[in-house]
């Protein structure tokens, strides 16, 4: 069977092995690295190699599978590997009788929203270390490097520079090699895993005394956004080594190098919907299916999100969910196409429109927010019916963190045993008379409610029902969990009918028999 091979070592790579893999398409990945090998994880579908491959080591790769696509997804100053790449590729070709191996490239995007007097830029790394002498002259700071270990022996070659380096690499072995044969001490090694935040990058500047930060264009997969950010509220110069000349993206160009064929073109992508949708085709699998995802948000902080639910939203081409939750969603993924809908007849439309106005073969991919987990007083299950009607797409259900799940470990307390009372959106007749059949029978109930005045109501019944002297009764009340304004208070009936402000509340009801005094 065909398979695909990916020249990796980047996290655009990783994201591109694993949604083969979800898609059942084997793939083997090259990485340079042990420390690149560890990022990924191996499955029935991926396979990772490891280690550095010339040019004869890579046409040797390709005679010894059977490989119809292959992937450029190395970095974007990674020039010298992409060319032998291409070059091996097209020899390969030319040598080769029938079908020949396609070459995708996928390019990053590093476009900045950032200008102004604080950035300076080179076109390589060799101009922006000869400049760094005569910056540091009259200055006592240091220099927070972060353009990796490849290019530290251009800024290491003179002392009294190398004495002012505080170099970020990657915690590898090599890396670290690197930098000891550089001559950089302990204390100017920062060996951590990117991208880092802008509160990451600040903190680093100011505890390592960094007068002037290096990076290279390296897009916000890179963290260059957030390292500007964080240069600019510092008050010191970033100066930028530009990313080599990129091919235009989505264009075919020609790699035909000196004694090489020219039939070795290969195709750019900066989008990971068109490229899959390529490797497809190539592989005649046929169009994807588009993808309709509904998801638990837990509490409504971006804290809250599980890492599958972060990694559907990040890939999603539409969110659905009420304000609140999308406003929590925008932050992982503003470029999606965000609707504040949660009801079937409202969603269901929009994704027919979008499928029917699709005018290429990329797949599209449908979140569906739900606060707190979809199976726990979710709408999830009405509208998983009326899903299962449209033809051409796939579902997937992800849950999230209940309210009960968070407050009940904000307490400390186990909830296997716990009797459950809504009172969202039902009428107070009918929860009213199962909280007198449940408050004696069980030491411990768990609510959710609509707003506050559903919690003074709750603590009206409450207080009527230890009026008849047989139990006594506290409730752990959680408002606005998760959210900066939480608070957990421990209330009587009588206080819950006090609480007036707005917000999302929930609580644990703690039932004991009442106490006599002889």
């Amino acid at each position: 069977m065909s398979k695909v091979l990916i020249f990796g070592g980047t996290s655009e790579g990783r994201l591109i092995a694993e949604r083969l893999s979800e898609s059942k398409i084997g793939c083997d990945v090259c990485v340079a690295t042990e420390y690149g090998k560890n990022l990924l994880a191996p499955g029935d579908y991926v396979n990772v190699l490891e280690g550095r491959l010339s040019e004869e080591e890579m046409k040797a790769l390709y005679k010894s599978s059977s490989y119809s696509v292959i992937i450029d997804a190395t970095h974007p100053y990674a020039k010298e590997v992409s060319e032998n790449i291409r070059k091996s590729l097209a020899a390969f070709n030319a040598g080769t009788v029938g079908v020949k191996i396609k070459l995708l490239r996928f390019e990053r995007d590093t476009k900045s929203q950032f200008s102004g007097a604080g950035l300076r830029y080179f076109d390589d790394a060799a101009r922006c270390a000869a400049e760094l002498k005569s910056a540091l002259l009259n200055d006592d700071k240091n220099v927070l490097l972060t353009t990796g270990s490849k290019e530290l022996p251009l800024f290491c070659r003179d002392e009294s520079v190398r004495k002012r380096i505080v170099a970020r690499v990657i915690p590898s072995m090599e890396s670290l090699e690197i930098c000891q044969k550089c001559g950089l001490e302990g204390r100017q090694i920062i060996a951590m895993q990117g991208p880092f935040s802008q509160a990451a990058n600040l903190a680093q500047i100011s505890d390592f005394n960094a007068g002037l930060l290096i990076t290279k264009e390296s897009g916000a997969a890179g963290g260059f956004d957030s390292k500007i950010e964080a240069a600019e509220e510092a008050g010191i110069e970033c100066w930028v080594i530009k990313k080599p000349k990129a091919e235009p993206a989505g264009g075919k160009v020609d790699c035909s190098l000196e004694g090489a064929p020219k039939d070795g073109s290969f195709e750019v992508f900066s989008d990971f919907d068109p490229l899959f949708a390529r490797v497809r085709e190539l592989l005649h699998l046929g169009q994807e299916k588009d993808k309709v995802i509904l998801a638990g948000i837990g509490m409504g902080s971006c804290d809250g999100l599980t890492l599958e639910v972060q990694k559907a939203i990040k890939n999603a081409s539409y969110l659905f969910g009420a304000e609140r939750i999308l406003s929590t969603a925008k932050k992982v993924n503003p470029a999606a196409k965000s609707f504040p809908y949660y009801l079937a007849k409202d969603i269901i439309p929009v994704i027919q429109k979008a499928e029917a106005g699709k005018e290429d073969k990329a797949k599209l991919s449908f979140v569906i927010l739900f606060s707190g987990d979809t199976g726990f007083f979710s709408g999830a299950e009405k509208l998983l019916t009326e899903l299962k009607k449209l033809e051409n797409i796939s579902l997937d259900v992800l849950p999230g963190i209940s309210s009960m799940q968070y407050l009940f470990a904000k307490a400390g307390l186990s909830w296997q045993n716990t009797t459950v009372l809504n009172l969202h959106g039902v009428q107070k007749d009918d929860w009213v008379d199962k909280l007198s059949k449940i408050v004696y029978k069980n030491k411990q109930i768990f609510f959710i409610t609509s707003s506050f005045s559903d919690v003074q109501e709750l603590g009206s019944e409450l207080e009527r029902l230890v009026s008849y002297g047989k139990i006594e009764i506290k409730v752990i009340l959680g408002y606005q969990l998760s959210y900066p304004e939480e608070k957990i208070r421990i209330l009587s009936p009588k206080e819950l009918q006090g609480v007036y402000r707005p917000g999302l509340y929930s609580g644990i009801i703690q039932v004991c028999q009442a106490t006599t005094s002889g």
